[in-house]
């Protein structure tokens, strides 16, 4: 049984983390801010296309089930290479964009479910912000807190991305 396996997300935290910064200080918080707003000014808003479900790590024993995000023309994974060079990060792991939607309830994980996907949204997602949050964790699902937004500029309309 789906639930059974399944912890569910609030749909109001879903995100594509773009960075992970880990336990960072609040007086770092302003110097962070001001370095991404360095590095994206002048970077353009755009959509890349929604779709997929799978899990990490893999089908076969998945920790987390999540909703996928095709970039393929990378710029999302562009975007995240500057949030990550903005942020003093040196991430060796690939960019894979996605929503968490559950984390199952057993350690080692479990068998991806056979999920219909009539229902699920398709098309495109507009990126237009770049939003530095915080996480809270402890008991019940993760909650969220937007510290800081950066828009995105928009794209001259009529000129393909």
């Amino acid at each position: 049984m789906l639930d059974a396996d399944w912890r569910w997300t609030d749909p109001d935290g879903w995100h594509v983390t773009l960075a992970f910064l880990g336990a960072t200080p609040p007086n770092a918080v302003p110097e962070i801010l001001d370095r991404l707003a360095e590095e994206l000014a002048g970077s353009e808003g755009f959509s890349v296309a929604a779709g997929g479900i799978g899990g990490f790590p893999g089908r076969s024993r998945a920790r987390v089930l999540w909703y996928g995000v095709q970039d393929e023309r990378r710029q999302l994974a562009d975007l995240a290479q500057l949030v990550r060079a903005a942020t003093g990060l040196d991430e060796t792991s690939p960019f894979r964009p996605h929503v968490t939607l559950a984390r199952a309830r057993e350690r080692q994980g479990v068998p991806l479910p056979s999920l219909a996907v009539d229902g699920l949204p398709a098309g495109e997602v507009p990126v237009t912000a770049v939003h530095l949050m915080r996480s809270h964790v402890g008991s019940g699902p993760a909650r969220y807190e937007t510290l800081a937004e950066i828009s995105l500029s928009t794209p001259v309309a009529g000129v393909a991305p």
